[in-house]
């Protein structure tokens, strides 16, 4: 059966539909006029060149979903039609993204997760007990082939240490900063690596201050039991209630960050907290 010109049949029709459910809310009605409006100047004759497309955007949708949630274009406005993130927007988020996000997940992992799993209150009791030499901080597994994870284990520490001081936390969200920047204000390569040689520079010249803090008694107060990530959590939050052009999901990640960075916060005013702590001071 041939279809009239300048119609879809019912189950191109009902192809086209499935398609665009598979894409963001705010970008459907647009791919579905695109995809529509090729079928029909394909012509009602070529059935099979019709299916042929359909079958091709069917095989590029993932990577149309990915280039959409880059672009931005996956947020409504009530009219139907999409609104881009802007620069600012897009920069601020990938800020707080990184600078917030990976010092709380290298706490989690560092502090809490391994703080339970080896039973670090266990192994102090056992130590009360039967007193022998124990390193609690040795707990790493570098032994055959995890030496290979060493440096895995190396940036989850620095980035624990970078949750819990206010100083590093910073620095941290500086150095990100100092990456993202230059590259959405249209600077040249060698800008960007002057950009990031200097951010990381001050990311060093911080690290090592910081753990001077026994030699310089001032600094001991840098060690802010994750106040500033808190603020930070606050912040991104905020961002993400009050930042225009974000799709659900960026939101949704953006508060996800945010209030990790409040629990670590919130963490360390616990008992339980002051004990991990303590233990990860040690």
């Amino acid at each position: 059966m041939v279809t009239p010109p300048g119609r879809l049949g019912r189950a191109e029709r009902a192809a086209v539909w499935v398609l665009c459910r598979l894409l963001p809310v705010g970008f459907r009605a647009r791919q579905r006029s695109e995809w529509t409006g090729d079928l029909i100047a394909i012509g009602g004759g070529a059935a099979i060149a019709r299916w042929r497309y359909l079958f091709a955007a069917a095989w590029t949708l993932p990577a149309l979903r990915a280039q959409v949630y880059r672009s931005g274009l996956d947020s409504p406005r009530p009219g139907g039609s999409a609104v881009r993130a802007s620069v600012a927007v897009e920069m601020i988020t990938k800020v707080l993204y990184v600078g917030l996000g990976l010092p709380v997940l290298s706490w989690f992992i560092a502090i809490p997760f391994r703080y339970v799993l080896l039973d670090i209150p266990g192994r102090f009791a056992h130590m009360q007990e039967n007193p022998r030499p124990f390193d609690p901080m040795d707990l790493w597994p570098v032994d055959g082939p995890f030496v290979v994870l060493i440096p895995l284990w190396v940036a989850l520490s620095l980035g624990a240490w970078a949750a819990l001081i206010g100083p590093l936390m910073s620095t941290f969200v500086a150095f990100v900063a100092t990456l993202v920047n230059p590259k959405y204000m249209g600077a040249s390569r060698f800008q960007r690596v002057v950009w990031a040689v200097l951010g990381a520079a001050l990311l060093m010249i911080i690290t090592v201050l910081t753990f001077l803090s026994d030699l310089v008694p001032v600094l001991r107060y840098a060690i802010d039991r994750g106040l500033s990530a808190g603020l930070y959590g606050c912040l991104t939050v905020l961002a993400a209630v009050a930042l225009r052009g974000l799709s659900r999901r960026r939101r949704m990640a953006l508060v996800l960050v945010g209030l990790g960075g409040i629990a670590v916060f919130v963490t360390h005013q616990t008992a339980v907290g002051e004990a991990m702590l303590s233990w990860y001071l040690d």
